[in-house]
């Protein structure tokens, strides 16, 4: 006898596990190597981000935007003070080896502070559709 379960799963693309969206945090039918669900990925995090109410941000949420926002601007702020000389410029002074390992030094700063900055905004995102307790 059929069950609901295998309707589910006809509908569902082939290696797909019922896991939350990285986005919006729905239950959808996800490969591995997709971490939103449809409606999600037709549009950017701003453009979901600016469809949430005004009034279900709290204290705490600013609080936490204006952190991640610090995070990220200390990055670029470090990173343009050492490594770029004219606006639009990176500043190259080095030897072959040394510029390359400031260059990745630069890439993983900022891929750290965008890794920080994100988790925090996605925390204030999950609360804010939650409508949870500040």
């Amino acid at each position: 006898m059929a069950k609901v379960v295998d309707a589910a799963r006809i509908t569902a693309p082939d290696g797909a596990v019922w896991r939350a969206c990285a986005t919006c945090g729905r239950l959808a039918a996800l490969t591995p190597d997709i971490d939103q669900c449809a409606g999600c990925t037709t549009k950017t995090r701003a453009d979901s981000a600016r469809l949430l109410p005004v009034g279900g941000f709290g204290e705490t949420d600013l609080d936490d935007i204006y952190e991640a926002g610090c995070t990220f601007a200390a990055a670029l702020h470090e990173i343009s003070h050492h490594h770029i000389g004219d606006p639009g410029t990176w500043d190259l002074w080095g030897t072959g080896p040394d510029e390359l390992a400031r260059l990745h030094a630069a890439l993983d700063q900022m891929t750290s502070a965008i890794k920080s900055s994100r988790a925090l905004l996605t925390s204030v995102e999950h609360r804010v559709r939650r409508g949870g307790a500040r």
